[in-house]
């Protein structure tokens, strides 16, 4: 691994998640939704003027995030061609890994999204010290770099890496994850002693949603969406049109709910208590159930959208994401897509 760049600074993580509004974020996320698009298709779809389109789109080719496509011989026109851009695919590379209890997802993407290599590796982080967690996280990137490197015939660039973890993440990049032995685990600066690219930690459960909002058109979230996360862990979140926000305090429920109830932590009346809750202080129309707890025992994910359709008024659509590995590569590809989609130059100066 190489040594701390002196031009390192994380990204803002308050901001982690926001939907794109600079733009060239927003250029770079409608390209991300279509294979290469003209100028004029970006002026139109984000009614921003030409001249904006232009400049922005110099500039992130200069950054090497987008390029012009080669077009094919043909005949020649008058006046200037219509060039379509895409975004790069083999120069620049982003990591994401999904830490879990036992076990931790890695994955290798181009900017696009696509996966290069990934791997589960067996982690079982509350068992370890601190340095150790750090050595297997390191060593599960540089793994990822060796597969890629028999693809690429070359080192991938990473150009930044996002990490989800369970419980509560703090703008810092603090971990609090009881199911992980962690109380103010400081992840983002032991990282950064080791890495010399841009790091992104934060929490599972809004990545969930936020992977949604990076695939689909803003128009498509109008109205809030919760999910709700119950595995050995409690996690709770919502979207709106802008952003996905953790609700922490359902974690701070859970950790009373085992003290008080050691011998059944995820009793259907208790999430059924908890899905209520979140609805009624999101104002959620849609909720996403994910976890173990939801997907192993089918009848606990029925008995709650029972519940909260006997106690709300206006109860929410209910979605259930049917596996774990589904939810891993979400979030993995997320939380490692979201500096890149949301403050595109900043990543480019870091790098």
């Amino acid at each position: 691994m190489h040594a701390v760049s002196s031009r390192f600074r994380g990204p803002d993580p308050g901001s982690i998640f926001t939907r794109p509004h600079t733009p060239a974020a927003r250029c770079l996320h409608l390209l991300r939704l279509n294979p290469h698009l003209l100028r004029k298709d970006f002026s139109e779809q984000l009614h921003l003027s030409q001249p904006t389109i232009t400049r922005t789109l110099m500039k992130l080719i200069d950054t090497g995030f987008v390029q012009e496509v080669d077009m094919a011989p043909g005949p020649r026109r008058q006046g200037r061609p219509a060039i379509p851009v895409e975004m790069t695919s083999k120069n620049y590379f982003l990591v994401g890994v999904a830490i879990g209890t036992s076990r931790s997802y890695f994955s290798l993407y181009n900017l696009r999204g696509g996966v290069l290599a990934e791997f589960t590796k067996s982690i079982p982080i509350a068992t370890l010290p601190p340095a150790t967690v750090i050595e297997q996280l390191l060593s599960g990137i540089q793994h990822l770099s060796e597969l890629a490197s028999g693809r690429l015939f070359a080192a991938p660039k990473i150009v930044g890496v996002g990490i989800t973890t369970s419980g509560v993440v703090s703008h810092e990049g603090t971990v609090v994850a009881p199911n992980l032995g962690w109380n103010k685990f400081h992840l983002t600066s032991h990282l950064g002693q080791k890495l010399s690219v841009p790091i992104t930690v934060t929490a599972a459960v809004p990545a969930i949603l936020a992977a949604e909002l990076q695939s689909t058109p803003p128009s498509n979230h109008s109205t809030p969406t919760a999910v709700f996360f119950a595995d050995d862990s409690l996690g709770a979140a919502v979207s709106h049109a802008d952003d996905v926000t953790l609700l922490p305090h359902i974690s701070e429920l859970s950790l009373r709910h085992h003290s008080q109830h050691p011998d059944d932590p995820h009793d259907v009346a208790y999430l059924s208590n908890l899905a209520c809750q979140i609805i009624e202080e999101s104002g959620a129309t849609t909720m996403v159930l994910a976890g173990s707890q939801f997907t192993e025992t089918p009848h606990i994910a029925h008995h709650v959208a029972a519940a909260v359709r006997r106690q709300i008024d206006h109860p929410p659509q209910f979605r259930l994401i049917p596996s774990h590995q589904e939810i891993v590569r979400a979030v993995a590809r997320a939380v490692a897509s979201d500096q890149l989609l949301r403050d595109p130059y900043q990543l480019a100066i870091e790098n």
